[in-house]
């Protein structure tokens, strides 16, 4: 365990992992609900009450290993049945696609505000809080993007490989 444990940092990173991890939930959800499952919708997962998207263990995990400089944990999985969405195939790959997506929009969502408070000179007159989440927001999404398309069990990478196959 690092001796010199940064909790501003620790409490910036638990913001972003937060919304990054409820957003990706969310997502999956939404467009399975979308696509004509009904499964998410019956199991009140189509909500961005982003703790309906966590569970118990993985948060624990998230909390614990963050504080070990790692940050290893997940989220509740999203319940989806492609048997059920109007074109399963398709609609199935978007809906498990639309995970890693929202973590590339929410990466891109801090990259344009730090794009547009450093050109107007606004961004170093913020807390230093403020800077490290808009940063650690870019740099968190973007790992959990590239993280989730590992093509193993049970990452999105395992079943969007398998429906491109």
């Amino acid at each position: 365990m690092p001796q010199d444990i940064d909790i501003a940092q620790f409490f910036a990173s638990m913001i972003v992992i937060f919304f990054a991890i409820g957003i990706h939930e969310f997502a999956h959800c939404w467009f399975a609900d979308a696509a004509g499952d009904p499964t998410p919708r019956s199991m009140g997962r189509v909500t961005l009450n982003l703790f309906k998207h966590f569970e118990p263990v993985g948060t624990f995990m998230i909390v614990f290993t963050s504080l070990t400089g790692y940050g290893i944990g997940w989220g509740k999985a999203a319940p989806m049945n492609p048997a059920r969405m109007d074109n399963p195939r398709r609609d199935f790959f978007f809906a498990v696609a639309a995970g890693p997506l929202s973590n590339v929009l929410q990466a891109a969502f801090f990259g344009f505000t730090i794009r547009v408070l450093a050109s107007t000179g606004l961004l170093y007159k913020l807390p230093q809080f403020a800077i490290m989440l808009l940063f650690l927001g870019v740099f968190i999404n973007i790992g959990l993007f590239l993280f989730n398309l590992i093509p193993l069990g049970p990452l999105d990478g395992q079943w969007l490989v398998g429906l491109l196959l």
